[in-house]
């Protein structure tokens, strides 16, 4: 494959503005202007004024970070970290440490939580900056019992950035053939 086709063939998302980080920062926001309703209570207006201010502090950070929050392309998936964490870090997995890219979701109350994972072959090196250890495994099979533990640890939250499902699997398609593509959000 040539230089341009392979270029032209990469799929990579973004953190930025999307419907669910604006209409969040337009709650954060409504709380921010609950501070200063007249006749408010001093209580009410320093925890709505902080929890407004931390909102919208956190959105628009997160989505004026621009880092990386999924690539794929000839080298493998890469898997971007916490884009309000100082000293934010990405994750390349090669395509030889993946046997399938996995979509999954966790419900949490009324809201679903979509999530990209991977599933790599047994004994692969625990990708860095994650939580490990028996405690977190005992949370994630509490809370998502769905999906096996190998591949939540080995998850990033598709959450203030887009996946773009299209895109995704033609990138797929043309640099991993081999590594299928497994949706376990109905599970």
């Amino acid at each position: 494959m040539d230089s341009e086709t392979a270029e032209t063939a990469v799929y990579e998302a973004r953190f930025g503005w999307t419907g669910r980080t604006v209409r969040l920062s337009l709650i954060s926001l409504a709380f921010l202007g609950c501070a200063f309703i007249p006749n408010i209570s001093l209580g009410i207006a320093v925890f709505a004024g902080s929890f407004g201010l931390l909102g919208l502090l956190v959105f628009t950070t997160a989505s004026l970070s621009r880092g990386v929050a999924l690539r794929i392309d000839e080298e493998g998936v890469t898997l971007g970290g916490n884009p309000l964490h100082v000293g934010f870090k990405t994750d390349v997995v090669p395509w030889s440490d993946i046997t399938a890219v996995v979509l999954w979701t966790q419900h949490v109350g009324r809201t679903d939580m979509p999530y990209i994972g991977l599933h790599r072959p047994q004994g692969s090196p625990q990708l860095p900056g994650q939580p490990y250890g028996p405690r977190r495994r005992r949370i994630n099979e509490a809370l998502i019992p769905h999906v096996p533990a190998e591949i939540v640890q080995a998850s990033r939250p598709v959450n203030m950035w887009d996946l773009d499902r299209a895109r995704l699997e033609s990138a797929m398609e043309t640099f991993a053939p081999q590594v299928e593509v497994v949706d376990m959000s109905d599970r």
